[in-house]
Formats: C-alpha cells, structure tokens, sequence
C-alpha cells in the first residue's frame, strides 16, 4: 500500500465515523454541525487549546504503533486501552518513589521507562496465554482493559491516592518529572512531537515492508 492509498483510506474512515456519528446526534434531536463546531474551536481554538489537546494526545500514537506491530505480526491487539492505563500508573508510581538522590532529568526518563515496561508486560499476558492456553488474542487483550482499569482504580483509591482530593487521583508529581515545554509560555511538552515522529518513522518503515 503507498503513503497516498494510505492517508486516503485513513480520511475515508474519518469522513465515515463523523458521518454517522452525525446521523446519529440529529436521530437524538442535536445538531451536530454545532457539535462539530465546539469540538473544533475546544481543539484549535487557541495555541494553548492546541498545545492541551497534543499533550492529551501523546500516548495514542505510541499505542497506534504497538498496535500497527501487532497487526503487521498477523497478531489482533485490542488492548492499548489496558496498557495505557497500566503505563500511566507504572510511570506516575515511578515519578513519586523516585530516591531524591536522582537527578531531575532522570527522572522523567525513569518513568518513561516503567511505563513502557508495565504496558509490555501487560500485553505479555495475552500472550502467554495464547501460547499456553490457545486463548485467543482478541479475547484476552479486550477483557484484559478492564481488568486493568480496575487495578488502576483500586490503586488510586488505595496506596497511590491523594489523601483528601475526594477524587482517585494521585498526588501532584513534582515538576522535575515533568517533560520539559517545547514553547515558553505553552503547555506543550516534548512528548508530543517525540510520539508523533516514533509513529512517523515506524509507519514509513511499515510501508516499505
């Protein structure tokens, strides 16, 4: 498939989901011009919306491309969902039981590195039991999202919580875990264009295999 085939595919898609989610807001009495129209000024409607809305963005390209592997491995993995929430929390436990020897750039690293090892071996576990058990992916990786989210509940209710928020949060990690801003003065931070270049080189690589 070439990068035009692509991208074209990738719009059609788009163009169809917002068509029928469309149908389905006028079905409801909405309009969804209207609701097209917030979605897009809450998006772009100003630098710091667009630098918010990229931020939030960041870890679905990274899943994408674990995805895009699983699929091109003729393997179906339905459970970035799951692995994103156990990455978050391996990186948030990481950022606040960092030693206070650690240097304060090593420590955003260090939570890079815990979620990127709690979300791998989250995903291991449908394949240990495809191996083991003949379970089959689809199945395992779908039920295990909300296996997940209950650990991620059950932790920010439990050890990982902030003691009178009233919400499952955790505490505010200190901001030399922070990723550094990309623009003073803008929320944006280096993760956003890190994700989006890694999808960017793994999907031209995809395509030239």
């Amino acid at each position: 498939m070439t990068a035009l085939a692509g991208f074209g595919r990738a719009g059609g898609a788009m163009a169809a989901s917002l068509l029928v989610a469309g149908v389905l807001m006028l079905l409801a009495g909405h309009d969804p011009v209207g609701a097209y129209a917030a979605m897009a000024r809450g998006v772009f409607g100003s630098p710091d919306r667009i630098a918010v809305a990229l931020n939030r963005a960041t870890p679905y390209p990274l899943a994408r491309s674990g995805v895009a592997l699983c699929f091109r491995a003729g393997l179906a993995n339905i459970g970035a969902e799951g692995q994103i929430a156990l990455g978050g929390l391996a990186a948030a436990a990481a950022a606040l039981l960092a030693p206070e020897w650690l240097p304060g750039p090593a420590i955003p690293a260090a939570a890079l590195l815990a979620a990127a090892a709690a979300g791998a071996a989250w995903s291991a576990l449908a394949g240990v039991l495809r191996v083991w058990r003949g379970v089959h992916e689809v199945l395992s990786t779908l039920l295990l999202n909300f296996v997940s989210a209950l650990l991620v509940a059950e932790a920010l209710h439990g050890a990982m919580g902030e003691d009178g928020s009233g919400f499952p949060q955790s505490p505010m990690l200190d901001p030399a875990a922070w990723l550094p801003p990309l623009v003073p003065g803008l929320e944006l931070h280096a993760g956003a264009p890190a994700a989006l270049l890694a999808a960017a080189v793994l999907q031209a690589v995809l395509w030239r295999t």
